[in-house]
């Protein structure tokens, strides 16, 4: 073990670590179910008390469920950073791994934040490997890719369903209302236009976080394998075969 590792150190880690994964998934669940919620209760309004031209404040939803759906998955990437983190530690306490750089967690995590503008060069043999696994040899389409394998995974995938067909649901009313009058032109085909821009960068960039995620640089194994090599791990395999 280094010099100034503590076990019991380790092991307080642990217990706030799994304390503060906790509150991360909280979050995300309420923020879930507050987006579905709120949606629900917005579309009711609308189609009760509007008259006319109400198509267009179907988007009114879209202020909360894309700005959630953002957020529940950049909780995602930080719960999977910890995990990380957390599966080393686990390592320690089982006196399954040494570390050179047993710093602590928030010294660990500027030494991680430090070293992001070698992330990817560091995280490319880990990504690969994952993609190589069973579960990706039969289908290497992005969409085979997102596939879930794990209850993480199922889970990831289901959320970001739900915020998309939600969002959906809230644009066709107002793009289909665009189309069917789109000879007269008005203030509410500029908006819709706008929104709808909105909604695909949204799209396209959760979508890609999304992927991360589940088998690029935000997912749990590549995440360890980062952190592996930020903190200098060793198994005590390689510790017998280098003696």
């Amino acid at each position: 073990m280094p010099v100034g590792f503590n076990r019991e150190l380790c092991k307080k880690e642990h217990n706030t670590l799994r304390i503060e994964l906790n509150n991360l998934k909280n979050c995300q669940v309420t923020f879930l179910t507050f987006s579905v919620a709120a949606t629900g209760v917005l579309l009711g309004l609308i189609k009760i008390f509007s008259s006319s031209n109400y198509e267009i404040f179907f988007l009114a939803p879209l202020t909360i469920l894309l700005p959630a759906w953002s957020v529940f998955l950049d909780k995602a990437k930080t719960i999977s950073r910890i995990v990380g983190y957390y599966r080393i530690i686990e390592g320690l306490i089982l006196d399954k791994i040494s570390v050179n750089k047993f710093v602590g967690w928030e010294n660990a995590l500027q030494i991680f934040r430090d070293n992001e503008p070698i992330e990817m060069y560091i995280k490319k043999e880990a990504i690969k490997k994952l993609r190589e696994k069973p579960r990706f040899e039969n289908n290497q389409t992005s969409f085979g890719r997102l596939k879930a394998f794990s209850p993480f995974r199922d889970y990831l995938t289901l959320v970001n369903c739900i915020f998309l067909c939600l969002s959906v649901l809230c644009m066709m009313p107002a793009i289909i209302f665009a189309l069917v009058n789109v000879k007269s032109l008005n203030a509410n085909h500029f908006i819709i236009a706008l929104v709808s821009i909105i909604f695909i960068s949204t799209f396209v960039h959760n979508s890609i976080t999304l992927r991360d995620l589940l088998c690029g640089k935000h997912a749990y194994e590549v995440n360890e394998h980062f952190w592996r090599y930020i903190l200098e791990v060793e198994t005590h395999e390689d510790e017998i075969e280098s003696s």
